[in-house]
């Protein structure tokens, strides 16, 4: 027999802190402040320096290869879709 639990119940007390507290900290949904919690970000500063990474650290893409075959299969991909209004 499955039995599904409310999220409450999987997270301890200081976990829902944490993740509170982080959410309020970054002005994050806490949604999203759970995800990061749950993926090893517990602490302001490791969270922080996930999301708010040195743009000089990045790579350029066109060092990658085959990345122009790439952005054209993107780009083919996007005029297939079929736009409305809604």
């Amino acid at each position: 027999m499955i039995r599904f639990v409310a999220r409450e119940e999987i997270l301890s007390t200081s976990a829902n802190e944490d993740i509170t507290a982080l959410a309020q900290s970054l002005d994050l949904h806490p949604l999203a402040a759970e995800i990061l919690y749950n993926r090893g970000f517990k602490t302001l500063e490791l969270a922080r320096s996930f999301l708010r990474v040195d743009e000089s650290a990045l790579i350029e893409p066109s060092v990658f290869s085959r990345m122009a075959l790439c952005a054209e299969r993107v780009r083919s991909a996007i005029s297939k879709i079929t736009w409305r209004q809604i």
